[in-house]
């Protein structure tokens, strides 16, 4: 499995509670990830226009960073696999040497490592190990101290935390250490500015305590200020973006052991609004998501000019899609879409592919250890 390359067909099957104008339709195909993909990342690593993957792969005793190149007329063409520390759990990407091409950065729970590789024009090179006691877990890349450096941010699940590493701008030398507490079990991670106060702020997902953190960033890499709100059972990782169109971003968790969804919408930068579910049998603020659901992204899959929401369904080996009404809301629409991804879907991550103007996504399966890229086949209006 860790050399194949060649795409497999695949036959994608869909079910839905009724059939919107533009119903969501996806074609697609597989390939071996070379262990199990627990996080996945979309750039143009090689420079050459298409987007292409990377993944952290957590395989027994093999653990690994593994690249795939993309390109339209022969998909995916070339891989690279790295050896990484024990436990690769969580991966970002980010220009983190100025040199204008994606560079990757991979948590390694078990070992307390993170790992930072830059590319090095035919592939990456390691450059930076930073030490991250407290089993890291999910992490993101943006510059929050302001200086013009890419830095890193990634939850430590042991002390209830997000660690702050500042990059000193070659990728190489970093200065970690700074902390900003969460609550218990910081699991997953996303960056907005949420006050809209020019500076970058951070919200994480808290496993045992079924919380949310949102912290506040200063400018300086700190967060000394953060708004607590509840989730569900055992929220894993989330996602953001301005769900309801008011300029403020929101976010939403995917909560494992409830087997559901929770929306926030950011209603005036530091307070949020748990958004009342128009499906009856969930209740407020929640939204069914399968069968222990592991990842969530958001994106426009139906060409509405409205966020979707799309989710990794662990235990009914489904990518499910629900769509947004533009107010918060998703499922008052025809919906869920569930879509067929082998086995134990993880991780989702999105890119165009075959540059339709359509975002396709790839969905990382634990089970078998296929990657399967969904091409998006929706037929957006005026097409």
């Amino acid at each position: 499995m860790r050399d194949a390359i060649a795409a497999a067909a695949l036959l994608l099957s869909v079910s839905s509670s009724a059939f919107a104008q533009y119903p969501i339709a996806f074609h697609g195909g597989g390939l071996g990830s070379g262990g199990t993909p627990r996080s996945i990342v979309t750039a143009d690593f090689n420079g050459d226009g298409h987007v292409d993957f990377a993944a952290a792969n957590y395989f027994g005793s093999t653990n690994s960073l593994g690249v795939w190149l993309w390109s339209p007329t022969n998909g995916f063409f070339k891989s690279y696999f790295y050896a990484v520390d024990a436990g690769p759990f969580g991966i970002a990407t980010a220009d983190f040497n100025h040199d204008s091409r994606p560079d990757v950065a991979v948590t390694s729970a078990d070992a307390n490592v993170v790992t930072v590789m830059t590319w090095n024009g035919d592939g990456f090179t390691l450059s930076a190990r930073l030490v991250a006691a407290g089993n890291p877990r999910e992490i993101v890349a943006a510059d929050f101290n302001r200086d013009g450096n890419v830095d890193l941010a990634y939850t430590l699940y042991d002390c209830g935390c997000v660690e702050i590493a500042l990059n000193q701008g070659n990728g190489h030398d970093w200065r970690p250490g700074i902390r900003a507490p969460a609550a218990a079990g910081t699991h997953g991670l996303a960056v907005a500015d949420f006050n809209r106060d020019g500076i970058l702020d951070l919200v994480a997902t808290n496993a045992i305590a079924n919380k949310a953190s949102v912290l506040f960033g200063d400018g300086s890499g700190q967060f000394p200020t953060k708004t607590t709100v509840s989730l569900g059972r055992s929220p894993r990782n989330v996602a953001v973006g301005d769900f309801n169109r008011d300029g403020f971003p929101d976010f939403v968790s995917i909560n494992t052991d409830s087997n559901d969804v929770t929306v926030y919408l950011g209603t005036n930068g530091t307070a949020f609004t748990k958004v009342a579910s128009p499906l009856i049998d969930c209740g407020t603020g929640c939204i069914k998501a399968g069968n222990s659901p592991r990842d969530v992204e958001m994106a426009d899959i139906n060409g509405d000019g409205l966020l979707d929401l799309l989710i990794a369904d662990y235990g009914d080996d489904t990518l499910m899609v629900w769509t947004g009404n533009g107010a918060g809301q998703f499922g008052d629409g025809p919906g869920p879409y569930q879509f067929n991804s082998v086995k134990q879907p993880r991780t989702l991550a999105l890119g165009d592919f075959n540059e339709d103007g359509r975002v396709d996504v790839l969905v990382g399966n634990q089970g078998n250890g296929a990657v399967i890229i969904f091409f998006n086949d929706t037929p957006f209006k005026g097409r």
